[in-house]
């Protein structure tokens, strides 16, 4: 944030402007401070005085000076005179009254505004406007190498760490001026390409809508590429994750009981083990030259990344891909220019590395702290978890983990993600944090791992001898100091009651989901991953109903060859075993373009050449996927898929390539599986028409809702003003989904249906009732599906969805189901 110096001739007016200042800034941290008066409080004004306000208030953002009187204003400028060139450039004197200009110059500064226009709404905006918190948002702009799009998050926890370094990777790849701004909150805009900044202005709650502008060659694929990453809500590996306020100052409730926040539930009882971490100072006195000191500073960082990787490698090889994930952050943070601009200009200054890198780093944590969310305070952890592995490189030394013996309760301020990544699983039997939230990468590892942890138990529990037997249950949210018998006895027959839960859901999560009157509805899942794919089984998958394949393709300058695909697609069969497999063929286009497929810049990209349109002008990019396809297919039971399918024609063409493909494996004598069947995305309102038509030609349908619902109603999903009208529950989306069904099954064929409304509690009744014989989903919803599918009758729901039909909103359609099912 741009710093403020208040300079008078007065010591008393400088210090009220200066109070009455920081009471507009709302606690935001801005650092006003003032400069008045001579050093015997005499009136006057002070060169030494001036210059210690301005090295204090001083900010990479910039500084803004407001003077009273003629003298004030030349011996400020003597003081600007004898500073750094780089640290004049970004101070500006103000010609604004000065208390009026201080007032708006301390809103302004802590809406996060450039020193600009901190200076301009100093000088121009009246007293009642200073007191505004948001700022204008960015105009869509216009012309031939600008463009811009306003997209939701759908994500369960917005725009933060993960996501945003996603974004960020996104954006770098293009040449245009990317900007970013949270419309919702009228945030100031954020460099798309700076991860500190995104991480600060660019962040973004679920439901709230933010603004993508680009300016520059290729403006409009960059901003319909970072929309379809937003769509997609990141893959993001928080996606169940459930928000909860912790209240850090939570205290001991009553005599050896301290209270907090469950993270995952369990019961525990064992010894405590209090964590304290070892304090890395900052030492200012071995100092080398400016070019010295940033030569060491640049060897840490480089250092601290080959760290954070082989963290990374290890987790990865441990089985934790997704947990790997969370270092993506601390490595693009330790990467990005700005970051290390802010700490090249303070070595400039006289600071040495370490000094240099712990202010900027604090100074980021600091602001993501004021944003007030638990979510953001996580976030602050990481930063400085990434101050102390710096630091530490700086003095040689690698960033330990936590190390225990035996079967522990690990106690502690709070776990730095580093730390959580290094715990053993086999020695940590509860974790109970004084601090921290249940949005921190910390509690997610803990969560991901099965840990039972409370956070937010307070201060107190530090004060915990080291042995001392306590008892932690976590799904109260409490930690008990030397428990009684009969709280141990309690706690561990919850404990064994717990198991022998999980074993029973588990156990029925592997069983067929059938109604109560015998109807088999097949339930598997949708997979974006190889990682994934195993995990599906664990949840009672009985196949894989979408494979997305665009993980091969993406993120890479040339087509994957067919042999790298055959391999992907053959370990998928042989994990899966003999459970189906449903493998859609690439699906991209002008919103999600890939960099080795020339395409055109298209107005409407959801209606132009993606899909399987897109393989029709490039034949290649289907055939070697085909052949992949049909090699792995002997390990398995493949299925291949076609997305975006429109009419007959299409599906005619394919065939012949599919044949064309055979043939050519027949003549290198490659083996192949030469009965695979191929079905069809039934997305596109035109196939669901021509559905019984279609269906004489392939051997299944799958109805993708999202678009189905998006196309049948005219209605882009990602549209804010249009929220109103996208729902898949619409009975005309309902109606192409009974004629789908019916065309199918007039010829013997299967349909599935694997869009989000597959996985709906509401959704998942009407679709049984209309005669969908498969439902694919996020694996982490089969065990529910299956519960509710056990407990409802098919031949009332085939009644359920005849009723649905005849009505005329998604609304009357929600409340019929919840009210006839007991939802």
């Amino acid at each position: 944030m741009v710093g403020i110096v208040i300079v008078s001739h007065s010591e008393k007016l400088a210090e009220g402007v200066v109070e009455l200042a920081k009471q507009m800034t709302a606690g935001k941290g801005v650092v006003i401070r003032g400069a008045g008066g001579l050093e015997d409080g005499s009136l006057g004004t002070s060169f030494e005085k001036i210059l210690n306000a301005i090295n204090e208030a001083y900010s990479e953002d910039g500084l803004l000076i407001l003077m009273d009187l003629g003298s004030a204003i030349m011996t400020t400028q003597m003081c600007i005179e004898s500073l750094p060139e780089d640290m004049r450039a970004k101070i500006k004197l103000c010609n604004a009254p000065l208390v009026e200009g201080a007032v708006a110059a301390a809103a302004a500064a802590a809406q996060g505004l450039s020193l600009d226009e901190v200076k301009k709404q100093a000088e121009n905006v009246p007293l009642i406007k200073v007191q505004e918190e948001s700022v204008e948002v960015m105009e869509a702009p216009r012309g031939e190498n600008v463009a811009s799009v306003d997209v939701q998050l759908v994500n369960p926890t917005g725009l933060h760490a993960r996501p945003a370094s996603l974004f960020v990777q996104l954006a770098s790849k293009f040449k245009s001026k990317v900007m970013v701004q949270n419309i919702s909150a009228k945030k100031p805009p954020a460099d798309a390409k700076s991860i500190m900044d995104m991480a600060v202005n660019g962040t973004a709650e679920k439901g709230e809508w933010i603004r993508i502008t680009a300016e520059g060659e290729d403006a409009q694929e960059a901003v319909m590429v970072l929309k379809e990453l937003v769509e997609s809500g990141f893959g993001e590996l928080e996606e169940d994750e459930v928000k909860v306020v912790v209240k850090e100052e939570a205290a001991l409730s009553e005599k050896g009981v301290f209270r907090g926040t469950g993270v995952y539930p369990g019961y525990v009882v064992a010894p405590a083990f209090v964590y304290r971490r070892e304090e890395v100072k900052v030492s200012a006195s071995i100092k080398g030259t400016p070019e010295e000191e940033l030569k060491k500073l640049e060897e840490a960082i480089e250092a601290s990344i080959k760290e954070v990787e082989e963290l990374k490698d290890k987790l990865s090889r441990e089985g934790d891909p997704k947990v790997a994930l969370i270092f993506d952050f601390h490595a693009m943070v330790l990467k990005d220019e700005k970051m290390l601009n802010e700490a090249k200009s303070l070595i400039n200054r006289g600071l040495s590395a370490g000094e240099a890198i712990s202010k900027v780093l604090e100074e980021w944590a600091r602001k993501l702290e004021e944003q007030g969310t638990d979510l953001m305070k996580g976030r602050a952890s990481d930063l400085r978890d990434m101050a102390r592995r710096v630091l530490k490189a700086l003095e040689g030394r690698k960033t330990d983990g936590v190390s225990v013996e035996g079967k522990v309760v690990l106690i502690a301020d709070e776990l730095l993600p580093s730390e959580a990544a290094s715990l053993d699983r086999n020695t940590i039997a509860g974790i109970a944090v004084s601090r921290g939230g249940t949005t921190s990468h910390a509690a997610i590892l803990a969560r991901m791992w099965g840990i039972p942890s409370v956070v937010g138990l307070g201060p107190g529990i530090l004060d915990i001898p080291q042995g001392t037997l306590v008892a932690l249950d976590a799904a109260d949210g409490k930690l008990i100091v030397n428990p009684s018998a009969n709280e141990i006895e309690l706690l561990e027959r919850k404990q064994r009651e717990l198991e022998v839960a999980e074993e029973e859901l588990k156990g029925k999560a592997m069983e067929p989901a059938l109604t109560v009157d015998g109807h088999r509805v097949e339930v598997v899942a949708n997979v974006g991953n190889i990682d994934s794919v195993a995990e599906t089984i664990e949840y009672g998958a009985e196949g894989i109903g979408l494979l997305r394949t665009e993980f091969l393709f993406v993120d890479r300058d040339e087509m994957p060859s067919e042999e790298e695909q055959y391999q992907a697609y053959k370990r998928v069969a042989e994990i899966m075993g003999k459970r189906p497999v449903v493998i859609r063929t690439l699906d991209v286009g002008g919103d999600k373009p890939l960099a080795y497929v020339p395409m055109e810049r298209e107005d409407n990209p959801f209606l132009g050449v993606r899909a399987i349109r897109l393989q029709r002008l490039y034949p290649e990019l289907l055939k070697t996927q085909i052949k992949a396809i049909l090699r792995a297919g002997i390990y398995g039971n493949l299925k291949l898929m076609l997305p975006m399918v429109a009419n007959l024609e299409e599906v005619r063409w394919v065939k012949t390539i599919v044949d064309e493909c055979k043939e050519e494996l027949k003549a290198k004598g490659v083996e192949f599986a030469s009965n695979i069947e191929m079905g069809i995305m039934v997305e596109i309102p035109s196939a669901a028409l021509m559905s019984d038509l279609l269906a004489k030609e392939v051997d299944f349908f799958s109805i993708g809702t999202n678009d189905l619902t998006q196309y049948a109603l005219a209605c882009d999903r990602g549209n804010k003003n249009l929220a109103y009208l996208f729902d898949s529950m619409d009975p005309a989306v309902l109606r192409l989904i009974k004629l789908t069904v019916d065309g199918a099954h007039a010829h013997g064929k299967w349909v599935g249906v694997c869009g989000e409304m597959a996985g709906e509690k509401e959704a998942i009744p009407v679709l049984i009732g209309l005669g969908v014989d498969e439902l694919s989903m996020n694996a982490k919803l089969i065990p529910a599906a299956k519960a509710l599918i056990r407990r409802i009758s098919y031949e009332e729901l085939k009644l359920l969805a005849q009723d649905a039909l005849r009505l005329g909103t998604a609304k009357e359609v929600r409340e019929l189901v919840i009210k006839r099912c007991g939802l």
